[in-house]
């Protein structure tokens, strides 16, 4: 049972749900190339990989090379959402449809959302805040939006768990202001607590 908490933040990618790999990747580097000025090359794959390990995110990656903060997301908007990801888990609508009958739930994401969601049987509705590159300035794993998780959340940074998959990009930054961190389907020492599954996110609550 997890106690002292008012309101949690989930990440989206890969916590709610997982990206195409195949035709993020290809848009991704082809927008890369575009940017850098460069040819499509293997040799340019594996900088763009080593920029998004440098950066944390490939949002971040784009940010860097002085592009808006929707550069990436705005060329993902064109691709149809039930196309390019899936759900997680099967169960995530449920349980977060249950969980924000028990505490508001809101949500942190480098992806625009407000059509994702929907086309994932997710009610945008259902999320306290939907926190993005719309209204963030810079993306994860920079901290400008977990002091926005802070201030929206009217609590106190131990009093918010924030819920990812990635240990750098998501626990880290949020660790270093204070908030309690989940993190979804493996375990490390970095995180406040570990979840096996999605349902053990609701069951730890109820």
């Amino acid at each position: 049972m997890i106690s002292g908490i008012r309101h949690i933040w989930f990440d989206f990618s890969d916590t709610i749900a997982h990206i195409n790999k195949s035709v993020a990747d290809k848009l991704m580097h082809t927008a890369y190339a575009k940017v850098t000025k460069k040819e499509l090359t293997p040799e340019l794959v594996a900088e763009y990989d080593a920029m998004r390990k440098k950066h944390g995110s490939s949002t971040a990656v784009f940010v860097s090379l002085g592009t808006p903060r929707t550069y990436l997301v705005d060329r993902l908007a064109n691709i149809d959402p039930k196309v390019l990801y899936q759900l997680a888990d099967e169960n995530i609508p449920e349980v977060l449809k249950k969980l924000r009958e028990i505490l508001p739930i809101s949500i942190l994401s480098n992806n625009r959302l407000d059509v994702i969601l929907p086309s994932l049987g997710i009610e945008p509705g259902w999320f306290t805040n939907i926190l993005g590159p719309d209204t963030v300035k810079k993306p994860k794993p920079a901290l400008d939006g977990f002091h926005m998780m802070i201030e929206l959340s009217g609590a106190t940074p131990a009093e918010i768990l924030c819920i990812g998959d990635e240990v750098q990009k998501d626990l880290v930054p949020a660790k270093s202001l204070g908030i309690k961190t989940g993190l979804l389907w493996s375990i490390s020492e970095e995180a406040d607590y570990c979840f096996t599954d999605f349902q053990d996110i609701l069951k730890r609550f109820e």
